[in-house]
């Protein structure tokens, strides 16, 4: 059940919290989320994962993955035992070095996908290979396609906010300037670009991009 989402029965209802599960495999859901009027035998929907003191929790709050599953996760911090990830929890989601393919930069988003490691702990992995499901080879691909147009697509957004939200040249700036300013072809950086206009999340004016 650690990562994934269970529609469990509350226990009991304490200062602290409620208790789900059974009484052999409980877990807590924190007062501040647990809905108002709730009553034992009420069923609540959560996500599993473990707080700061490896204690397994529950959350009505969304994640951004589960295990099994692949998303363009933000960098919070990189520390000298690896990176820590927001995944819409409070508790950043770990990154060990052993699980990166490259260098990593505070603030970018990397495709990841959820596993527990032999420590019962949850954490990321950008060796996302296996967890790409697909019938066939071309829908992997396909998949593979997507995610890598997701993180681009991403990043892009990230680093025009950090130049304030403008972009002095829109999408038909020379190869050079992109390939510098994004690290991306000219190609995917159009892709990109795109993506974020249909989810109007910038404008594309004559010379410049900005920032919704």
């Amino acid at each position: 059940m650690l990562g994934k989402w269970q529609t469990l029965p509350v226990l009991s209802v304490e200062k602290i919290g409620v208790y789900l599960g059974t009484y052999d495999n409980k877990v807590l859901l924190p007062r501040k989320q647990v809905p108002q009027d709730v009553r034992i035998g009420d069923e609540i929907e959560v996500f599993i994962y473990k707080d700061s003191s490896d204690r397994l929790i529950a959350t009505v709050n969304t994640p951004k993955v589960a295990v099994g599953e692949i998303a363009p996760l933000r960098v919070k911090q990189i520390t000298k035992i690896g990176a820590f990830l927001d995944w819409g929890l409070e508790k950043d989601l770990f990154l060990p070095f052993s699980q990166q393919t490259g260098e990593l930069e505070e603030g970018m988003f990397y495709p990841v996908a959820l596993y527990v490691d032999k420590s019962d702990r949850l954490a990321a992995t950008m060796w996302i290979d296996k967890y790409i499901k697909g019938s066939d080879a071309d829908d992997k691909k396909k998949k593979k396609s997507m995610i890598r147009l997701m993180t681009d697509a991403e990043n892009v957004y990230r680093r025009i906010e950090r130049r304030g939200g403008y972009l002095d040249y829109d999408d038909k700036a020379d190869p050079e300037i992109i390939e510098k300013d994004f690290g991306l072809s000219k190609n995917a950086f159009k892709r990109a670009v795109g993506v974020l206009y249909k989810a109007r999340r910038l404008v594309i004016n004559e010379g410049s991009i900005e920032l919704i």
